[in-house]
């Protein structure tokens, strides 16, 4: 019987399918990871959300007097203040401090110190929660940014819409991630314009129907 032996170029065609469908392997599990991602990112949006609305039930308000949270003041624009824009990463970890180590701040509004939230399992509260490496396990999004909060402060319970412009959301807070790409152009940069960024095309929407303008 004669003994088949593969040519070069046989070889290079073997090879080649094997890189295509490697490929295709590795690229549906990519797609897998993000996917599962924006799920974490809106899940752990449910979980802020709620442990903010823990502390209306209990306090009557969201936000101390001067527009005060986790120590320090926000300024008001539409009757909302929003936290995490610009990417202030120590402000934003002392607001998430006040829902879920009360204990190792002093507090703006949680004086009972009430825990609402679970710090994350790398939180060492002996740290403080802006020292170390506690920001980066304090309620990031799973692209290791802060999420943005938009809370309303004037009882009005409407918010502006940072997705569509000109349009307003009923409630008393919305969140929202800057997805994948880590990027966001802050609300207060150009009104007339951010929905429509480029920068926030992959942003992920905590409300519901929430979706970013093509």
């Amino acid at each position: 019987m004669k003994k088949h032996n593969f040519t070069l170029i046989e070889m290079l065609i073997v090879v080649g399918i094997i890189g295509i469908l490697a490929g295709m392997v590795l690229g549906g599990i990519a797609v897998a990871q993000q996917r599962g991602r924006i799920t974490q990112a809106r899940a752990d949006m449910t979980s802020l959300r709620t442990a903010f609305e823990g502390m209306y039930r209990d306090y009557g308000r969201m936000v101390a007097s001067g527009n005060r949270l986790g120590g320090n003041s926000f300024t008001a624009s539409d009757g909302c203040i929003t936290i995490a824009e610009a990417s202030a990463t120590n402000t934003y970890c002392n607001v998430i401090a006040e829902l879920s180590a009360p204990s190792s701040i002093t507090p703006s509004l949680n004086r009972r110190r009430i825990k609402y939230l679970d710090p994350r399992p790398e939180y060492d509260p002996s740290q403080g929660p802006t020292d170390g490496d506690n920001k980066e396990h304090t309620w990031l999004d799973p692209w290791d940014n802060p999420y943005r909060m938009r809370i309303n402060v004037d009882a009005t319970e409407q918010i502006p819409d940072p997705s569509h412009s000109g349009n307003n959301l009923s409630g008393r807070i919305i969140l929202w991630s800057i997805g994948p790409d880590g990027k966001g152009k802050d609300t207060n940069d150009d009104t007339s314009s951010t929905a429509n960024a480029e920068e926030n095309k992959d942003n992920i929407a905590g409300w519901k129907d929430g979706d970013w303008q093509d």
